[in-house]
């Protein structure tokens, strides 16, 4: 896949048209059909080597003269928030803002286009979230037309699991790959952290009807200052639904310090992490993969669109200056080519001398603008990544010298 430079650019000369390289001095000479091929707006455009099939030379032109960059699209996965409407009221709720429970904007027309434009440009996985998704009286046909239509190949959709009707579920698991539900507490007996009273009976009960149904469903609970001891509660309940879970760790700002954690507690996370890993998964979310990056993949390999159509780098910057632009009011290939890439781990001071700091990849750079103010700071939750890493690394040394 290519790209034009962005020194690259139409001009007339005696008129004639050419297409210049301000960086090399290159031009190359236009004809009608060249200019179709090409079309009218260059920049932000992706090109196949394909497209040139006829005027295979003039592909070698721009090749041959510096035109192109060539680019690996690596957008592959994308939040998408149908609504902004939600029955509950949680305490740190990424999509909680000013807009809250106002009338929904977007139509079931806007939300193909959206989809459409997400698997032009690679997204082959999609996470319906909201609000709460199964608010919308439409949220079937959504589905309907990302499976069947845009052809995602995964779709996952996130509720809170306390509004339940069989038959929309019924339906829903003609298009739906899996289910996940948010759970905050792991008992009847405990008090809840973050969502409203009686809202976890009514969770557990929806992931019960759920999997009598045959939907694949999981649990995902947000781990945080108040509950992070209570992992093993969590594991218990996933055991006993038997159901899989995925923990996440509370992103938020510095106004909810309560439910910050500790570097201690996330020391005994990644403790009892690297212990539950010998069993081969990790079930927290950044954990589930080992694998080398220089970045979190926030506004690359992913992206989040909200309930109004705008593009952010992921769904915990909804509430920040990180807007990249709206998927209704540009084209998303357009978007992604103009948007300022993130810091990478290699861009960060801090990091720059840390022997962990290509597995990691400076970790989530949402906790770092929302506690540490910058995205160019490092993740507060850094002793986590740190102390998981040497301890995984240490358990694999030892597990190859058993061998």
């Amino acid at each position: 896949m290519y790209q034009m430079c962005k020194a690259v650019a139409f001009i007339e000369l005696d008129s004639e048209r050419y297409l210049a390289d301000f960086e090399s001095g290159a031009l190359i000479k236009m004809s009608d059909k060249r200019e179709k091929i090409l079309g009218e707006n260059i920049q932000g455009k992706y090109y196949e080597k394909g497209d040139f099939s006829e005027d295979p030379l003039l592909f070698a032109e721009l090749e041959d003269g510096g035109y192109f960059q060539e680019v690996i699209q690596p957008l592959s996965t994308a939040y998408v928030h149908v609504t902004n409407i939600c029955n509950l009221n949680c305490i740190g709720c990424y999509s909680y803002d000013r807009t809250r429970n106002c009338t929904d904007k977007l139509t079931l027309e806007n939300y193909s286009y959206i989809l459409s434009e997400l698997a032009k440009n690679g997204v082959e996985t999609v996470t319906i979230s909201g609000g709460e998704p199964l608010i919308r009286k439409d949220i079937i046909e959504i589905c309907r037309y990302a499976k069947d239509k845009a052809k995602i190949s995964v779709l996952n959709l996130i509720t809170n699991g306390t509004l339940y009707n069989e038959e929309q579920i019924k339906q829903l698991k003609k298009y739906v790959d899996a289910l996940a539900v948010s759970i905050d507490g792991y008992s009847t007996e405990n008090s809840q952290f973050l969502r409203d009273a009686g809202s976890f009976q009514k969770a557990v009960e929806f992931v019960r009807r759920v999997k009598e149904l045959g939907l694949p469903v999981s649990i995902l609970p947000t781990l945080h200052k108040k509950n992070i001891k209570a992992i093993g509660e969590y594991m218990k309940l996933s055991r006993e639904l038997q159901v899989p879970i995925s923990f996440s760790l509370l992103t938020c700002s510095g106004e909810l310090k309560d439910f910050i954690p500790t570097d201690q507690d996330l020391s005994f996370l990644a403790e009892y992490l690297c212990e539950y890993m010998k069993n081969g998964v990790v079930p927290l979310q950044d954990y589930s993969e080992l694998e080398a990056r220089k970045s979190c993949g926030a506004g690359s390999s992913i992206i989040s669109v909200t309930s109004e159509g705008d593009i952010y780098p992921c769904h915990m910057m909804h509430d920040t200056n990180t807007v990249m632009g709206n998927i209704l009011e540009r084209p998303l290939k357009e978007i992604l080519y103009n948007a300022k890439p993130l810091p990478n781990v290699e861009d960060i001071e801090k990091c720059q001398n840390c022997e962990m700091k290509y597995l990691c990849g400076g970790g989530c750079k949402a906790r770092a603008l929302l506690i540490n103010g910058s995205w160019e700071k490092p993740d507060p939750y850094c002793s986590l990544n740190m102390d998981f890493y040497k301890r995984f690394l240490k358990e694999k040394r030892n597990s190859e010298k058993r061998k």
